[in-house]
């Protein structure tokens, strides 16, 4: 059933009913809810409140298959034949016990709906706005902004599951829709953040694409930000995607900004017990809300050039050694990651999926006739790394692999691996949407962002 047909349903059993005492009929003319904007909260009127339970006669049968309620509650009886007909024609206090019983059920089943918004007419979905859908992801099949799939017949959606919109000064709280979706309309121009509320205690963000942290820092005023990790957030034209993302936030809200990127780290560099850890970055660390992580690619890079002497045949060789290595990288970045949180246990962890270098020209060359085979090592590691990052408990990925799946991945690096200014932005600019974000303006950013959500067993833990 579509969006817009099961809301006309819903709308129709709502407003329809009939006077019991004189066998007239009084329609209720128009039931709406208010569009949603940064300054007003959501109101659908309880449209039960213009008729009183107790005179109604008839509701028309309403297919109910696809609703989360059972919309016929005068079941057994043809849609001609009212209630009091009913007693008419049959003898027995059972029969008026069971009325008063179906009677009781319609003034449950309002009371449920209350939950449950009318869907907007496409008429209120006024531009621009912010929507997408809420829904239950139990084979954990989505794992980024970019990577949502919602499996019919296995995936089931959220109706009546509260979304909140915040611009920093308010915050706006609207519920999904019968079929899941949401929207926040007619936004003005300006940043704001998205976020769905946990159905329940340790489920995951499958999607990994809301930072729980980062909105309720954006709500108090104040963000800090720990990026650490190897130099893509500090080599390169300046200023490096770090103080982009804090430029991009000013004006929604005010940032702590720490870089402690160093050039040339792996993982190793980063252990717990190491002195990156120890004396740069655990410091660092108590007050953040959110901790950025770049890392993993000098490791596969190293195994690269380390033993890569100028015979493209090599790589045949290097690629084998792929697979042990990445289980080494996933490894050492879960180790890392729960450091972090006894030190910092409520920030959002914020992991950045590295693009598909093979699409460039530097490695189209430096590969010749091998760079198939440098695709497919790159699109294993990077996409087994994003699938065990995701899976963690917490976590936020900024997937740039798919940002940039169909763009020219030249024109964001300066040379083979490092960013170039227009990279820094297109950083700065998906980080921001991996939190939340959403912009309005000529250059919109965020605007469509299905959420989902996972029981904590179908991922990974961190020991």
């Amino acid at each position: 059933m579509g969006r817009w047909t099961g809301c006309l349903l819903v709308s129709c059993l709502l407003v329809v009913a009939c006077s019991a005492g004189s066998g007239s009929t009084d329609a209720v003319e128009e039931v709406s809810g208010s569009d949603v904007g940064v300054d007003t909260a959501v109101d659908v009127q309880d449209a039960a409140d213009a008729v009183d339970v107790e005179d109604v006669e008839a509701v028309d049968d309403v297919p109910g298959g696809d609703l989360p309620l059972d919309l016929v509650p005068w079941d057994g009886l043809d849609e001609d034949v009212t209630p009091t007909d009913a007693l008419d024609s049959q003898e027995g206090d059972s029969l008026e016990e069971d009325l008063l019983n179906d009677v009781a059920d319609v003034e449950e089943m309002e009371d449920q709906w209350e939950d449950v918004p009318l869907c907007p007419t496409l008429e209120e979905l006024e531009e621009p706005r912010a929507w997408g859908t809420v829904y239950l992801d139990p084979n954990c099949s989505s794992d980024s902004f970019y990577s949502q799939n919602i499996i019919e017949g296995l995936d089931e959606v959220l109706p009546g599951h509260p979304v909140r919109l915040t611009d920093g000064v308010s915050t706006v709280t609207t519920q999904t829709c019968p079929d899941g979706t949401y929207s926040f309309p007619a936004l003005e121009d300006g940043l704001y953040v998205v976020q769905g509320e946990v159905p329940a205690e340790e489920t995951l963000c499958s999607s990994a694409n809301q930072a729980p942290r980062f909105f309720q820092a954006v709500e108090e005023g104040h963000v800090r930000i720990v990026t650490f990790g190897d130099s893509i957030p500090i080599y390169g034209p300046q200023p490096p995607f770090p103080t982009r993302l804090a430029d991009l936030l000013s004006p929604l809200v005010e940032v702590d900004n720490v870089n402690l990127a160093q050039s040339g780290s792996t993982t190793s560099y980063w252990m717990p017990d190491g002195s990156h850890f120890q004396n740069q970055l655990a410091p660092a660390l108590p007050g953040t809300d959110v901790v950025i992580i770049s890392l993993g690619g000098n490791d596969l890079e190293y195994a690269m050039y380390g033993d890569f002497t100028g015979n493209p045949e090599q790589l045949l060789e290097i690629a084998a050694q792929f697979p042990e290595l990445v289980d080494e990288i996933q490894v050492n970045l879960q180790i890392i990651i729960a450091a972090i949180k006894e030190i910092v246990p409520e920030a959002d962890i914020v992991y950045i999926v590295y693009p598909n270098y093979a699409k460039t020209a530097y490695w189209k060359d430096y590969a010749g006739d091998y760079i198939g085979l440098v695709n497919s090592a790159l699109t294993n590691a990077f996409g087994e790394i994003k699938e065990t990052m995701s899976d963690l408990p917490g976590m936020t990925l900024v997937d740039m692999f798919k940002a940039t799946a169909n763009e020219d991945l030249d024109l964001y690096l300066s040379d083979p691996l490092h960013l170039s200014e227009a990279g820094t932005y297109r950083w700065a600019e998906e980080i921001f949407v991996a939190l939340g974000g959403v912009r309005i303006s000529q250059s919109p950013l965020g605007l469509h962002r299905d959420i989902g959500f996972a029981p904590p067993d179908c991922g990974n833990s961190v020991d």
